[in-house]
């Protein structure tokens, strides 16, 4: 009889494999782009695969006969596929709008020369003989030292429960692909060297990419886990969740009291903090705006033309940044930090958007959000790892709006016996799935993707609304406005 457990375990795998299967397909659409350089010789082709995320952790961005159409190509012009161990022709066909070109094998980048001068591809084809050898040699060790590498996460992820059911399999293929390499070096067949390592290497991706989008499931944003940033420390992602929900889950203590933004005197009795730069041709400010996701009031950070002047195209500084005040925390705590943001206008000028981040790990883990949205749920989850102050930033680095609303920081205390060293193996009852999953039933579920980075600069056509004098402006509390200028200082007009 078959045991349910493993039953259980098979159909959750199956539902991961096909969810993951749709983030694959998806993310093949619209998302291979190349570059044309043109020269005496004829036409350097440089398609490449862009993915969403894969700056964490690529995926298989491999596909078998890839065909790419390209405009003004001479009618003698053959293609050519260049990599480090032979050159060799492609199939072209004309077609309407210009001439197809199929990769039978496409993996990531690739270099294609449209040419019709054969000495060129003479010369490409005896510099290419000259060093396939070697390059055929580091193909190998590179995508050994992957499997490698692979391998041990792996077996660390396998021990704490959360393994993938056909990691065995994937790897195994992986293995029995670089002993084909290494037999194919024997006989000196360099490019069958080249291909067999490189589909060995996307066997990898793949597993590396189902255990990412595992971990990443139910967060805000890949960096709202300090470990969910790479494939290799997914491990102590995983040890994190497994200590957070060793914790004192049922503690509701917000040590951000004035979070909700709905009483700016308790604000500036808690120490909130703003500045404000003084930057030629915005209007930037901070306030309490009476439009919120929950009670009166939410934060608006906004900054605009002025009306008939012209901005840089790129903002060089932050025109509006507000800090939370400091938040004592001990080593050993985890921290999560939940609250509400919205869009309202589009933020420009700037590829960093609207930001938040901890003092912790600073700008380069931010929760960053660029185009029109309605209230969304975020989350960061960090571990403090030195007694002191823990502090938030919002900050508005370009054109645009942003409102924040019921921003909470909770920080939670793993039991003693619980805080274990990295290298130890987490205990097995009950297993660290089922409280992973309990944790994230527990955190708020986003289903939003990850803004992308708009195209297009567009101005707010209306300027910053005059707020009548009985709503509390951010303007009374204490900050800075520094100007563009070193010598000059202005303190804030009360309003």
């Amino acid at each position: 009889m078959l045991d349910f457990r493993v039953w259980r375990r098979e159909q959750e795998a199956l539902l991961k494999a096909r969810d993951n299967q749709l983030r694959r397909t998806a993310g093949m659409q619209g998302k291979l782009e190349a570059a044309i350089i043109q020269s005496d010789y004829g036409m350097l082709l440089l398609p490449v695969w862009y993915q969403t995320d894969a700056q964490y952790v690529p995926s298989q961005m491999a596909a078998n006969n890839a065909t790419i159409i390209v405009r003004s190509v001479d009618e003698s012009a053959s293609a050519w596929e260049v990599s480090t161990t032979g050159v060799r022709s492609l199939t072209r066909e004309r077609v309407t709008g210009g001439l197809k070109i199929t990769l039978p094998k496409f993996d990531q980048t690739a270099a294609v020369i449209l040419t019709s001068d054969q000495t060129l591809i003479a010369k490409l084809r005896r510099k290419m003989q000259s060093m396939a050898e070697q390059s055929a040699r580091v193909s190998i060790d590179l995508m050994q030292a992957k499997l490698k590498r692979v391998r041990q996460v792996d077996a660390e992820l396998q021990s704490l429960n959360v393994g993938q059911l056909d990691a065995p399999q994937l790897l195994s293929r992986a293995t029995a692909l670089l002993e084909s390499a290494e037999i194919a070096f024997g006989r000196r067949d360099f490019q069958s060297v080249r291909q067999l390592s490189a589909d060995a290497g996307q066997l990898m991706r793949i597993l590396q990419s189902a255990y990412w989008y595992d971990a990443v499931r139910s967060l805000a944003s890949p960096v709202s886990s300090p470990h969910t940033i790479c494939f290799q420390t997914l491990p102590d992602h995983w040890r994190l969740v497994s200590r957070l929900g060793r914790s004192r889950l049922k503690n509701d203590v917000n040590l951000l009291q004035t979070g909700g933004f709905e009483d700016i005197d308790a604000m500036v009795a808690d120490g909130w903090k703003h500045t404000q730069n003084e930057l030629e041709g915005i209007r930037a400010m901070a306030e309490l705006y009476p439009a919120s996701r929950e009670g009166n009031y939410s934060l608006r950070l906004v900054a605009v033309p002025e009306i008939g002047r012209e901005p840089s195209a790129i903002i060089q500084r932050s025109p509006v940044t507000v800090v939370t005040p400091p938040l004592p925390v001990n080593q050993g705590q985890i921290v999560h930090v939940g609250g509400w943001v919205r869009v309202v206008a589009a933020v420009t000028g700037s590829l960093d958007g609207a930001m938040l981040y901890d003092n912790q790990l600073g700008p380069s883990r931010a929760l960053r959000w660029h185009e029109t949205s309605n209230w969304r749920r975020f989350e960061i989850i960090r571990t403090v790892q030195e007694s002191g102050d823990f502090k938030l930033t919002m900050e508005l680095t370009g054109l645009g709006e942003v409102q924040f609303d019921d921003v909470r920081v909770v920080p939670h205390s793993p039991r003693s016996q619980m805080a274990k060293a990295p290298d130890c193996p987490a205990p097995q009852t009950p297993s660290l799935r089922s409280r992973a999953w309990e944790l994230f039933e527990r955190l708020p579920k986003l289903n939003n993707p990850i803004p992308k980075i708009p195209n297009s600069m567009p101005r707010l056509s209306n300027p910053i609304p005059r707020l009548n004098g009985t709503l509390p402006s951010w303007n009374s509390l204490a900050g800075e406005k520094q100007s563009d200028s070193p010598n000059r200082t202005e303190p804030s007009a009360p309003r």
